[in-house]
């Protein structure tokens, strides 16, 4: 939190005469705890020698949300000193009742509101506020009510209460994290659009900040909470944070910025934050800063709150190149490292002859600094390779003698990939590593202990920092043959995510380990596997790890197969490849001989819709389809979805004829069987179909549409695509600019939240309004939005998208 946030809230306990009673030295350490020793104002605590006590009582005063009364019976005996001028119980309770401010009044052990004829008329108000008891009895009930009233009158407590303190004494690869902030901050020009964003009114709550690690996401809204310190409270939410607390944004009075690091691996945290804005009402900002600004918002925007599904699709996004080190940087960092480290004395070495980004160039400082002659090849390695000493150094100290080096990579390893909330998630996890079996209880204690000692935190366990060295840890564990699978059957979904996200990392780091990475993402049926098909949107460079997930595949028992196919998502352009590699693998593991059997032609649906996709072999995806259509012999919505996919894989394969035959047993047939939204979608998706093929079945678009436009009403993100492609269909026939222009609307929405999915056909809806549109700059605007998407999708991709490049490019040329 900024350095003032104390200004904005706090609780002030006002009591008389503490020699009186235990109660407020108790609740003032039972609410230290809850909301943090900053925001609790007790005087026999504040008031020590040397501070002005009348001048620390008014600044508390003016900077606490909250006052809590103690009333007990010698307050009420003497209600007689509240008529005094120069008494501060009479000061605190006037100052929060003219300034409008809430109070809770405590009543302990039996005492009874004060009757409005016993108190100044100046305070007879203080009577409108409802009391709490609190009796020695029942006094752990007592607090959890008072705790609760206090965050419901003051909601602005449970997000400053969120702040975290950084660990005072890190170990020296804990200093290259930017929340130590040891090189000094370079300016970017990104930093003043996030300070203009915060301050003004009317604009979009959320904005996200997008780049690779090393990209001084980080560091920059850091930058940024310093520079708003003395305006707002700011708050980088630590992991530990649960949803649950940002529930309460919509109460907030307090115009906050909220600060969400690694946003795409805490999808709960950002919908609940997303949930509680569009309540209304809150002034509140939410910064998210991702590696990825890809689909893992598809899950978030397709809520359906459509208030909440409008915020998560219209994020405006700052991306992050990562910055380069320039003359001199290496000397900054190595004399700010050196003086963090204690060793100022050393001179500054040569700086590295190759040229590195800003984080690799402190790597190397310290690497020089702190590697004393260990071996590696980076700098990274050597940052490791320290640690690794520093582990071994300390679990001998702490009488852990059998944690041998190979023994320190495991526990490192699973604690960095896995991590854990709660205590019992930690236990778990480490009594189940190599390293720890015969251990006895009382030394998986101890070794916990270690654990928090060398990697302090808010969580139970939590990761080696920064992340290339995380990664130095994993690889080095997995190039030693262990594959951490006897946790694989105990750790919760959460810890499941974190490894797949840690794995992605890794990998994409070290290519090398694709084949490893796969072995631990197939093992107990494919358990990392299944997570890690929708965990992969959160994943920066997707590519390795997508290799790993195919690497996985061929050595799973059948019914892991079939059950992962169903857990594919149904569009993914990253995944294209690997649900092609699982559904074959899956049919071809199904019993010989057994086409009529459901299952098979289900998977043989399947197969032929992801060959489609992919853009695999037509014939293999006719003959799929065709396999699907014995398997379905009964009418039905199934046969029908089979005839509609043979007719697809027909147009692929260059058989207009057979295509349109196709087509039209999959529209009679679903217009038979369509009974749901899913049926009726299907019958629409089947008619635009049929209607590209034949031009003389216009009335099969228009059927489309209106069949698309009632599901739009009830179930608008469910089926805006498909809805958009209705639309298309009748632009292409009607030439409507409106209709082209709300085509256009509805991509741009789906594209913002799953750009993997949903930018080839922003690219074409832009052109196609551009071309409607013919001249002018808006058409030219459009035409030239439309080339920089394709030809960042051509250059991934030459032979899907070049062609539609090449057209964009024609188009241009005869506009100009």
């Amino acid at each position: 939190m900024g350095e003032r946030d104390a200004e904005m809230t706090g609780i002030f306990l006002s009591y008389r005469g503490m020699h009186h009673s235990y109660a407020p030295m108790f609740v003032h350490s039972v609410l230290r705890q809850r909301f943090g020793d900053g925001l609790v104002f007790e005087a026999g605590y504040v008031n020590q020698p040397g501070v002005h006590f009348g001048r620390s009582i008014g600044d508390w005063l003016d900077r606490c949300s909250v006052l809590v009364v103690f009333i007990d019976r010698y307050w009420l005996r003497r209600t007689d000193m509240l008529r005094e001028e120069s008494d501060w119980v009479r000061k605190e309770i006037l100052y929060f009742l003219e300034h409008d401010k809430p109070i809770v009044p405590l009543l302990l052990d039996g005492a009874r509101m004060p009757r409005k004829v016993k108190l100044p008329a100046e305070l007879a108000e203080l009577t409108r506020w409802i009391g709490l008891p609190l009796a020695s009895a029942n006094a752990n009930a007592d607090l959890l009510r008072l705790i609760g009233r206090l965050e419901q009158v003051s909601p602005d407590l449970v997000l400053a209460a969120l702040h975290e303190p950084l660990p005072t004494n890190p170990t020296p690869a804990a200093l290259l994290r930017p929340e130590y902030e040891v090189f000094p901050f370079r300016p970017r020009p990104e930093f003043d659009d996030l300070v203009a964003w915060v301050v003004a009114p009317d604009v979009p709550p959320f904005r996200l900040v997008t780049g690779p690690s090393g990209a001084g996401k980080t560091r920059l809204a850091l930058r940024l909470c310093a520079e708003l310190a003395a305006s707002r409270p700011t708050i980088m939410l630590p992991r530990s944070a649960t949803p649950a607390a940002l529930a309460r944004l919509s109460e907030t009075a307090t115009p906050f910025l909220v600060l969400i690091d690694d946003a795409e691996s805490r999808p709960d945290t950002v919908l609940a934050a997303a949930r509680a804005l569009a309540e209304g009402g809150s002034a509140a900002r939410v910064l998210l800063l991702t590696r990825s600004d890809d689909e893992w918002l598809r899950d978030l925007a397709d809520d359906p709150d459509d208030r909440v599904s409008l915020l998560l699709s219209r994020i405006p996004t700052i991306r992050l190149a990562v910055p380069q080190a320039v003359d001199g940087d290496f000397a900054v960092a190595y004399a700010a490292l050196a003086d963090r480290l204690g060793r100022v004395e050393r001179p500054t070495p040569d700086p590295p002859s190759t040229g590195s980004t800003l984080l690799g160039v402190q790597a190397a400082a310290l690497a020089v600094l702190d590697s004393d002659g260990d071996v590696g090849t980076t700098p990274w390695s050597r940052i490791a390779a320290r640690e690794r000493c520093r582990w071994i150094e300390t679990a001998a100290a702490w009488k852990l003698p059998e944690l041998r080096p190979r023994s320190v990579t495991e526990l490192v390893t699973a604690v960095t990939m896995f991590g854990a909330q709660h205590e019992s998630e930690a236990r778990r996890l480490l009594t189940r590593l190599r390293a720890f079996d015969g251990f006895r209880a009382m030394e998986v204690d101890v070794a916990l202990a270690l654990v928090r000692v060398m990697l302090p935190g808010p969580l139970a366990l939590n990761p080696v920092q920064p992340q290339p060295v995380a990664n130095e840890f994993i690889a080095e564990h997995l190039r030693g043959g262990d594959r951490l699978t006897g946790v694989l059957d105990v750790v919760s979904d959460d810890q499941a995510r974190n490894a797949v996200l840690a794995l992605g990392s890794c990998v994409a780091a070290f290519p090398d380990l694709v084949e490893a990475a796969g072995e631990l993402l197939g093992a107990v049926h494919g358990r990392l596997l299944a997570t890690a098909m929708t965990a992969l949107p959160a994943v920066a460079e997707p590519g390795a790890l997508v290799d790993a997930m195919t690497r996985a595949v061929p050595g799973m028992p059948t019914e892991d197969l079939v059950r992962l196919v169903d857990t594919l998502p149904l569009r993914s352009e990253t995944l294209a490849g690997f649900a092609v590699a699982l559904t074959r693998r899956a049919v071809e593991a199904q019993p010989a001989g057994d086409d009529a059997d459901a299952t098979t032609a289900r998977l043989q649906r399947l197969l032929a819709i992801r060959l489609l996709a992919a853009g695999g072999p037509a014939a293999e995806a006719v003959r799929a389809a065709e396999a699907a259509l014995r398997g379905f012999p009964e009418p039905g919505a199934e046969r029908a979805e089979a005839y509609a996919t043979l007719a697809q894989a027909r147009d692929q394969e260059g058989s207009p004829e057979a295509a349109r035959e196709a087509g039209e047993q999959a529209v009679a047939m679903f217009r038979q069987f369509a009974s749901d939204d899913r049926t009726r979608a299907a019958l629409a998706t089947a008619m635009i179909n049929q209607a590209h093929r034949d031009e003389a079945q216009a009335e099969l678009a228009v059927e489309a549409y209106k069949i698309l436009s009632e599901l739009d009403v009830t179930k608008p993100n469910r089926y805006r695509s498909l809805f958009a492609d209705a639309i298309d269909l009748l632009v292409a026939r009607t030439r409507d600019e409106h209709l082209a222009r709300r085509s256009l609307g509805l991509r741009r929405i789906l594209a913002a939240a799953r750009p993997d999915a949903y930018q080839p056909a922003l690219a074409a809806a832009l052109f196609n309004l551009g071309a409607l549109l013919g001249s002018g700059a808006e058409a030219t605007e459009l035409l030239r939005e439309s080339e920089w998407i394709f030809a960042e999708l051509a250059a991934a991709s030459p032979e899907r998208y070049g062609m539609f490049l090449d057209q964009v490019h024609r188009r241009i040329n005869a506009h100009d």
